[in-house]
């Protein structure tokens, strides 16, 4: 049964400085956020202009209000990618680590305050915590690589639990989304669907002991994951698909 601490979030607490509070998860989240998004911005194939100085110039001047919009619009994404990247990095390596820890250990009292193989009933705070995890994780990688982020992570305490959410996504074959879903192939070509929060169990479990970022599924729930459309979890995409798009009637008296 969910422990009602699942339904108390995380609240930013009122400061009378400008600094964050790094005994603050909400601050602290905040910071991982910030560190992720500005190192994913600032990969270096994201710097490849849509088009050449003397083009731009062009267009600039151009009497064509479409290619004079597209210029201001560039400019301005760029701007805006320019304000993420200084944002993430204007965080100190030591920042970043307790802003890390932080997170994991609030992650953890929460997960530990419900117990182990404990089933979380509300998915969407289940995501959240998974997510925090996964953030906070992903934001000391950007800094120290995965080993010391583990090790960062381990500090909140041991063992360390997670909740299996599993996938968000699945790809489907696109002759099942042509006969349940022909719009998601017309919109998606990739034909990805969306599970919702996740096709997990919603266990409360073990986290790995690798340097690996979280676990997405318990034990259980991973040998029958799989990426192949003959695994249950894979099937159970595609039901939820049918489901999704051929509702069962209620009946009425």
């Amino acid at each position: 049964m969910a422990c009602h601490a699942f339904r108390v979030a995380l609240r930013p607490q009122v400061l009378t400085s400008a600094e964050p509070n790094l005994d603050s998860p909400w601050d602290a989240l905040e910071i991982c956020k910030a560190v992720v998004l500005g190192e994913a911005l600032a990969f270096p194939l994201r710097d490849v202009p849509l088009l050449t100085d003397s083009e731009e110039e062009h267009a600039r001047q151009s009497d064509n209000e479409v290619l004079r919009e597209y210029c201001a619009t560039k400019r301005a994404r760029l701007a805006a990618r320019r304000a993420y990247i200084r944002d993430g990095r204007e965080w100190s390596d030591e920042d970043v680590a307790a802003a890390v820890v932080r997170v994991e250990a609030a992650v953890q009292q929460r997960l530990w305050l419900g117990g182990l193989d404990a089933t979380i009933a509300d998915r969407a705070y289940a995501r959240a915590l998974r997510d925090a995890q996964r953030v906070a994780n992903d934001a000391a990688v950007s800094r120290y690589g995965q080993k010391a982020a583990k090790e960062l992570r381990n500090r909140a305490g041991l063992p360390l639990l997670t909740v299996c959410c599993g996938r968000k996504f699945r790809p489907l074959p696109e002759d099942v989304l042509r006969k349940h879903a022909p719009d998601l192939v017309e919109h998606y070509g990739d034909n990805i669907v969306s599970l919702g929060y996740g096709d997990g169990c919603w266990k409360i479990t073990c986290d790995t002991t690798e340097p690996r970022p979280p676990k997405k599924y318990c034990k259980r729930c991973r040998g029958k994951a799989g990426i192949a459309m003959s695994a249950g979890l894979a099937k159970n995409a595609r039901k939820r698909l049918r489901d999704a798009r051929r509702p069962r009637k209620l009946n009425r008296r």
